[in-house]
């Protein structure tokens, strides 16, 4: 990560949620076509990195959607800073998820959604664990094999990952 992408995240001002709740003035709670990234962050214990989400009360793991004129890298980069206060690096791509099944989703404020999400992880990271208490609970490690209860989605993302790990093969679902 650059010293540039670093700064950016620092001195970003737009609220992330600004574009999707312009598009919500618009559409109502219409189901909305999103593209953006999830990450799991793996450390030295082979531990994930989750976030207690206050949306759903359920753990999860960091990304979003992308705000305009971002690339995927910065969206991930923001995102991971945002709900973590992590800088990451050597991230790598592992998967792509897109399956109605996994992907679609009704809020408790019943906007609904079906994400595109590319999907990474990384071992590296520097910085402070914190967490903005408008997006989430609490942030804790977990083993991949002894999960909390969790969105069915951010599992599904685990699950790709492991098979991933075992199978070298990029995952799609």
């Amino acid at each position: 990560i650059t010293s540039n992408i670093i700064e950016k995240l620092i001195i970003m001002e737009m609220p992330v949620s600004d574009y999707i709740s312009q598009l919500r003035g618009l559409i109502g709670h219409r189901e909305l076509l999103v593209p953006g990234a999830r990450v799991v962050i793996i450390n030295e214990k082979q531990q994930v990195l989750l976030e207690l989400r206050s949306d759903f009360n359920v753990w999860g793991l960091p990304g979003g959607s992308a705000d305009p004129g971002e690339d995927i890298e910065q969206t991930i980069n923001r995102e991971v800073f945002e709900e973590t206060g992590l800088v990451i690096s050597d991230v790598q791509v592992f998967g792509f998820s897109s399956s109605p099944k996994y992907e679609k989703i009704t809020f408790p404020n019943d906007d609904q959604i079906q994400s595109f999400n590319l999907l990474f992880f990384c071992t590296k990271y520097s910085g402070k664990i914190s967490f903005d208490s408008n997006e989430s609970k609490a942030i804790q490690w977990f083993s991949l094999y002894e999960l909390p209860d969790m969105l069915p989605n951010m599992e599904r993302t685990i699950t790709a990952y492991i098979t991933f790990v075992a199978t070298g093969k990029f995952q799609l679902y």
